[in-house]
């Protein structure tokens, strides 16, 4: 199984595997099938395939990437178990998570994160109550839904929480430009790459996302002086 990719992989010489675009190989056809595959093997949905894909795409990008950078010189027998391994263990430590969030009424729970009080009531129907009781587990211990798996680093925990918690104020793209800066903690030309997008392109992007903060902040009742210093080392 997969020997082609593998097989692909063992012919790069050490220069070509040092720059491997992370890109040809998460989009490989022997690698999408296989994350498909995991994803499904885990997580019920009808979410397309094309669709599952996209949201994994920058997490993928960025754990082979670094698995690359780490490793540039690993043995041309050991490069597929490396690679496959980075981005299987992204995809069971946080994937399925995101594309859990993905599926319709999994922000259900917004709005009522921000009152503070139980999500859950008598009206609410099953399917409701179901991912209102996932959040409040969230809330409770930093457990990821892949297999339960808890972080070790409950910094990022925390900040992938609140993140998520905000998503549905947020586009697509301020989403993935906010969690690269907060969580993977990319530089603005490293987003350029991943995203596929300009240094201008990501510069409006930044702009807009910092208001939203901005916004969001002030109503939580922060320090505009707190606000302003948080939000300029986003802006740079």
């Amino acid at each position: 199984m997969h020997h082609h990719r593998n097989a692909w992989l063992e012919a790069l010489s050490s220069a070509e595997f040092a720059a491997l675009d992370p890109w040809v190989f998460i989009n490989d056809e022997e690698s999408r099938s296989q994350w498909l595959a995991e994803v499904r093997g885990k997580l019920r949905t009808v979410m397309p395939d094309a669709e599952i894909h996209s949201i994994l795409s920058v997490g993928l990008y960025t754990s082979v990437e670094r698995a690359i950078q780490t490793s540039p010189d690993t043995k041309p027998e050991d490069r597929g178990q490396l690679l496959i391994g980075s981005s299987l263990a992204f995809i069971r430590r946080k994937g399925i998570a995101q594309i859990f969030d993905e599926i319709p009424g999994a922000n259900s729970y917004c709005h009522g994160d921000a009152m503070g009080g139980r999500r859950s009531h008598s009206l609410q129907d099953e399917y409701g109550e179901l991912i209102s009781n996932y959040s409040e587990a969230i809330e409770q211990e930093p457990v990821f839904l892949s297999e339960g798996v808890v972080l070790s680093d409950a910094a990022m925990q925390s900040q992938h929480r609140l993140i998520e918690r905000i998503r549905c104020l947020l586009t697509f793209r301020e989403h993935q430009l906010l969690r690269l800066l907060v969580i993977d903690a990319q530089t603005p030309s490293n987003i350029s790459d991943i995203l596929g997008l300009s240094a201008k392109q990501i510069g409006k992007i930044r702009r807009n996302l910092k208001l939203k903060l901005a916004e969001l902040a002030g109503k939580a009742g922060l320090p505009a002086e707190q606000v302003d210093e948080y939000l300029g080392s986003i802006s740079k």
